[in-house]
């Protein structure tokens, strides 16, 4: 028993040392993200997670972001009008949480995007996040701090005027486990979720009586450490092919060769997004990831067919 106390507390240390890491990847792609292979099975495969990048790799950068007292940023595309928005209560940083929203002013649309932080302190994020099972009689835990935030902001958008059309939750690790619960409480909202806690406040809201399913596109690094513990507790048992529609959605990546307690990290897993959703034409992706080689010393090396690629999507050949 002493030893099992060992291991979960050692494990538990990892995992918030490793929800970031110190510098981006810009690594290249393989090179068969960037042709069509022979087996269509495989094809298939690749298709499925182009789609997921697509659509899951601004709110990667987003979850990531919200590590903003590890002083690295991950740019948001230029070309898009940002709003940021809310200002957590000294109260819920003091108990660990931490969060940050913005509205994406769009042609098309205006989208409110709430995310939510992950675990950086090993007592605070765990005692009144992770471990945060039900209401407490004194006090608040993380989950009670998710809802005051999002009514905060909400309150701000209508004092200022602000409209949105479409409503999305998002975090990494404990914060992918907030976005979902938070995501409960808000009718035709959505939450986006990267490596998520396997606490998702399911037993928690038990007690809140959430109106709505969960409605959920997951996105994994696959063998990543806490995917052992979502297993148990939180399982996938479906396989999807698009993010698109109700309820959950789910895709492993497998991105990194790693061990699991490194595959956790956000900023790779955000950095791989972006590139993947580049390679297929995503001209926003694109922006974003010549707007951090424009501010790194050493640029990585493009080869395949990477530097003809992107000329190509620039309209220089």
């Amino acid at each position: 028993m002493k030893n099992l106390k060992l291991t979960v507390t050692t494990l538990l240390i990892l995992i918030s040392n490793f929800s970031h890491s110190e510098e981006l990847d810009l690594r290249e792609l393989p090179c068969f993200w960037f042709s069509e292979p022979e087996n269509q099975e495989i094809a298939r495969y690749l298709e499925r997670e182009r789609e997921f990048s697509n659509y899951s790799w601004i709110y990667s950068i987003l979850s990531a972001n919200s590590y903003v007292d590890e002083g690295l940023i991950i740019p948001l595309p230029d070309m898009e009008n940002w709003v940021e928005l809310g200002r957590v209560a000294d109260e819920d940083i003091e108990q660990g949480f931490f969060a940050r929203a913005w509205l994406r002013r769009r042609d098309s649309e205006n989208e409110l995007i709430i995310s939510f932080r992950g675990t950086t302190s090993i007592w605070k994020d765990y005692a009144n996040g992770n471990f945060a099972l039900v209401p407490v009689l004194f006090g608040r835990t993380q989950f009670d701090s998710a809802l005051d935030f999002t009514r905060t902001v909400l309150e701000e958008m209508q004092s200022k005027g602000y409209e949105y059309s479409k409503l999305v939750f998002t975090g990494h690790s404990l914060g992918g486990g907030l976005a979902q619960y938070t995501q409960r409480f808000y009718h035709n909202s959505k939450a986006v979720v990267f490596d998520p806690s396997p606490n998702r406040g399911r037993i928690y809201s038990i007690f809140q009586n959430p109106p709505y399913r969960l409605n959920a596109v997951r996105v994994y690094e696959k063998n990543e450490i806490l995917e052992y513990f979502r297993k148990a507790l939180d399982p996938d048992l479906e396989w999807d092919w698009t993010p698109d529609g109700k309820g959950k959605s789910t895709v492993w990546m497998d991105f990194y060769a790693g061990g699991s307690v490194e595959a956790h990290g956000i900023n790779d897993l955000a950095t791989s997004l972006i590139r993947v959703a580049a390679s297929t034409g995503n001209e926003e992706a694109l922006s974003v990831i010549e707007d951090i080689e424009n501010n790194m010393s050493n640029k990585p090396e493009l080869t395949c067919d990477q530097n003809v690629h992107r000329k190509a999507l620039r309209g220089d050949i």
